[in-house]
């Protein structure tokens, strides 16, 4: 994420919580209440923030929680999206072994092959898109 202010590092901390504790018609609740579909937005936020802050505490006494995902704290267990969703995908790439993988090439330009790719692509002779 790039932040709109010079010095000031995002904080995307409930994106993770959002995608790992509150249930899905959660997100969609989010989604709605961010572009007002359905009348009043405020409102809406509001009852978004209240139901998304008893999807975290909702276990929080819960005995059995504890013992499957060790003992809770206030903070919360993932530092991004980066860990929950990136992170998680390029783990299962791996394990799946298509990382590395070739990058697809597109055209070309002047005789030079462009290869469109990301960084875990296999390094090509030609012009990386």
């Amino acid at each position: 994420m790039v932040s709109m202010y010079p010095g000031h590092e995002p904080d995307d901390k409930w994106i993770s919580s959002l995608l790992t504790v509150a249930p899905f018609n959660r997100i969609v609740e989010y989604f709605s209440a961010e572009i007002g579909d359905g009348g009043n937005q405020r409102l809406q936020r509001k009852d978004f923030m209240h139901n998304f802050y008893h999807d975290t505490r909702a276990y929080e006494k819960d005995q059995m929680n504890e013992v499957v995902f060790g003992k809770t704290t206030d903070q919360n267990l993932h530092t991004s999206v980066r860990d929950v969703w990136f992170d998680a995908a390029r783990a299962e790439l791996r394990a799946r072994g298509v990382i590395p993988h070739d990058a697809e090439r597109a055209w070309h330009w002047n005789g030079i092959p462009i290869f469109i790719g990301c960084s875990d692509c296999h390094p090509v002779a030609g012009w990386r898109a």
